[in-house]
């Protein structure tokens, strides 16, 4: 079993999956609620946008956070981006749904553009 964590701004949405499925989930403000769900699990794939809050998780899930493999990522963008959207990018590509327009509601609305082929091509905040 793999735990994951999207770190936001304000809350953590957190999963356990198995295989490609997710068979829990959670979504809370409170580090001790994310500490308790994942009681257990030795991986922890974590995305954040919000590194300060990062940092203090860390400290509570001793060593078992592994970070999004950002470098491993094809893209057909040169510039920075968070790793919540390329995240998102990835699932349309898994899914099959590009070309198409992302958008997504969080602190911030994010629009990003994946292309013909499922390659995130750049957006806007």
């Amino acid at each position: 079993m793999i735990g994951v964590i999207d770190i936001g701004n304000t809350r953590y949405h957190c999963g356990l999956g198995e295989n490609i499925s997710v068979i829990e989930r959670l979504d809370t403000e409170e580090i001790d609620e994310v500490v308790k769900f994942f009681e257990g699990v030795d991986n922890i794939m974590v995305i954040s946008v919000a590194e300060k809050r990062l940092r203090v998780l860390k400290r509570f899930l001793n060593g078992r956070i592994i970070r999004f493999p950002m470098d491993k990522i094809q893209r057909d963008y040169s510039g920075l981006v968070g790793e919540d959207r390329i995240a998102a990018s990835l699932y349309v590509k898994e899914e099959g749904l590009y070309p198409c327009v992302v958008i997504d509601a969080g602190s911030a609305i994010t629009v990003d553009i994946i292309n013909e082929v499922g390659l995130f091509s750049g957006g806007a905040i």
